[in-house]
């Protein structure tokens, strides 16, 4: 195993993807509904905003392969990962429930504490099967060599991407994106262990051909039929969103890139953002607090999302910030004696 070594280009990554997901948000949970919404220049931002869903997804789960591909696996992790997904799902139905004066149902407060068993977060719930699996995987991965590694990359984004993108093949997918997820950390794995001679420009043709791609089919599909205008733009498993996230990717994660201190701070509690936002709380923060429709046919609709984005990144950076303070004086220690007993039994 290498010792950890710290990559500026994961950082600016990690930085995209969480903003690429709190504005998907914003334009897929928001009260306007797109599909049936008159076409304007709203629309067309917010359809790009649309974009960044998949594709923030499929860049954290490459990055989850680059670093853990040479890492030994850590209960630690697992146990820590969980306790935060448990008590922002609790906290948030707490505050969701303070703050709309209701409670919840029976089914819903069981969900609230036992949000991986019900898929509340579906992404987390997802990555922590990821992360169980890492193991294994890693195991596979260092078995074969470098041209095996690449027939299964191909094989995998095939089976798992192409034919469902282009059949409406469903069963392929699997549930939560597992088997995209499986490929796509796979990816991730390949560009830490062998070098890519992809250029620059091949890179760059990529992501122009295929955010291209997106955006007509977005605008075309809306403006000439009744099918949905999002088909290629969501989920993660879709090609023109695979295409250009492993181009980003590909082309930023090895790179000397320059990263500021704003960014290294956001991609520090990148995980704490997406998570914070979404579950629970989105009623609120959707249909209450930055409620798009009002303001969808004015010019003002571009001032709501950057307010949005700078007030959903500041609160939960320091929302993070402070459960990580909490975490290190309540719950380290016990997470980390249960951890190492766990390792002790996992490693022998």
């Amino acid at each position: 195993m290498e010792t950890r070594k710290y990559y500026q280009g994961v950082d600016a990554l990690k930085f995209i993807a969480v903003i690429a997901i709190v504005l998907f948000h914003y334009a897929d949970h928001g009260l306007t509904d797109l599909r049936t919404a008159d076409l304007s220049y709203n629309w067309l931002i917010l359809g790009f905003l649309k974009l960044g869903g998949g594709i923030g997804n499929c860049l954290f789960i490459m990055i989850t392969g680059f670093l853990s591909v040479k890492r030994k696996f850590d209960a630690r992790s697992v146990l820590k990962l969980w306790l935060q997904v448990f008590i922002a799902s609790v906290v948030s139905q707490a505050v969701y429930c303070l703050v709309s004066g209701s409670m919840p149902g029976l089914k819903n407060l069981v969900k609230t504490f036992f949000p991986f068993t019900f898929n509340v977060y579906w992404y987390f719930s997802s990555y922590i099967v990821i992360y169980l699996l890492m193991p294994f995987i890693n195991t596979m991965i260092d078995s074969i060599g470098q041209k095996k590694h690449k027939q299964i990359i191909g094989f995998s984004i095939i089976l798992f991407s192409v034919i469902p993108t282009f059949t409406t093949t469903k069963w392929l997918t699997g549930i939560n994106q597992i088997a995209m997820m499986i490929a796509l950390y796979i990816v991730g794995s390949y560009c830490r262990k062998y070098s890519v001679s992809f250029g620059k420009k091949t890179l760059i043709s990529c992501m122009a051909l295929s955010i291209s791609f997106l955006l007509v089919s977005e605008y075309v599909i809306r403006r000439f039929s009744s099918f949905d205008p999002f088909y290629f733009a969501w989920e993660m498993n879709k090609t023109p969103v695979v295409v250009f996230a492993v181009s980003l990717f590909l082309l930023v994660v090895n790179s000397n890139i320059y990263v500021t201190a704003m960014i290294k701070r956001v991609s520090k509690h990148a995980f704490g953002i997406y998570l914070i936002h979404i579950g629970w709380i989105s009623p609120l923060l959707f249909e209450k607090v930055f409620a798009n429709d009002k303001l969808y046919e004015t010019p003002m609709m571009i001032v709501q999302i950057i307010g949005y984005l700078i007030a959903v990144l500041v609160v939960c950076v320091f929302i993070d910030y402070i459960y990580n303070i909490l975490y290190n004086k309540i719950a380290a220690g016990i997470v980390d004696e249960i951890g190492k007993k766990m390792n002790e039994k996992l490693h022998t």
